[in-house]
Parts: structure tokens; C-alpha cells; sequence
């Protein structure tokens, strides 16, 4: 992460411990995500988020959590819980993943399977017979 990144992360951050409500529009580009998605899931702070009537997002913390983060001892009680969900959240789309590539194995050895059964009733119909025969 260069300082630039950083530097513009620290300045989306305060602006949402201000209450704003923050949109890509505003920053003239698409990386206002790649900002959030640092924040919430490197600094585990809570970021919320609306769909808005273009299919861009608004972000904005909740007046709740933006008061925790301000206090030290709730701070870190809100790190622990985000960090939490965000963990649990990666161990589901791994485990996702990990059923959607045995799936696919699965698939792809009953078609080897059906293959080698074809070319083998194929085989036997050439031969006249069975292949245990």
C-alpha cells in the first residue's frame, strides 16, 4: 500500500467519523471502494453501505458505531468483533469455493467415467461380445 493510499484511506476514514455520507461521485473515480474495503477489512472498522438509485454505493458509519470507535476501550471491542465477522465471512466463501471446485471435479470424473463406459460398450460391440468375456 503506497502513502498515497494511505494518507487518502485516513482522510475517507475521518470523513465518515464526521457522519458523511461518501459516493465514488465524489472522488471523480471508482476507488472509493478499494479505500472502504481497506478500512473494513485491514483497520476492521464498521463500514456500512447503500445501493443508490445509479448502481453506485454510498458508505457511511452508523452514529453508534462511530461513537465506539471513539472511545479507546470500545474501539478495540468493535477491532475484535469485525475482525471476527470479517474472518467468518472469508472462512464461508472459502468453504464456497472449496464445493464449488469438488462439484466440478465430481463432474468432471462421472464424464470420464461415462466415457470410458461408452468406448467400453463400443469396444464390446465391435467384438461381438462383453469385455469380460
Amino acid at each position: 500500500m503506497t502513502n498515497k493510499h494511505v494518507g487518502i484511506t485516513s482522510m475517507v476514514l475521518r470523513a465518515l467519523l464526521e457522519g458523511q455520507r461518501l459516493n465514488r461521485k465524489d472522488f471523480n473515480n471508482g476507488s472509493l471502494h478499494s479505500w472502504i474495503s481497506t478500512i473494513r477489512n485491514q483497520r476492521y472498522i464498521p463500514v456500512e453501505s447503500i445501493e443508490t438509485s445509479d448502481r453506485t454505493f454510498d458508505y457511511f458509519m452508523l452514529s453508534e458505531e462511530i461513537e465506539r470507535y471513539i472511545n479507546p476501550v470500545l474501539r478495540e471491542q468493535q477491532r475484535k468483533e469485525m475482525r471476527e465477522h470479517i474472518f467468518g465471512r472469508r472462512q464461508q466463501q472459502a468453504k464456497k469455493k472449496l464445493e464449488q471446485t469438488s462439484v466440478a471435479i465430481q463432474t468432471d470424473k462421472t464424464k470420464a467415467c461415462n466415457e470410458i463406459v461408452s468406448e467400453e460398450v463400443a469396444a464390446s460391440e465391435l467384438t461381438g461380445g462383453g469385455s469380460d468375456e
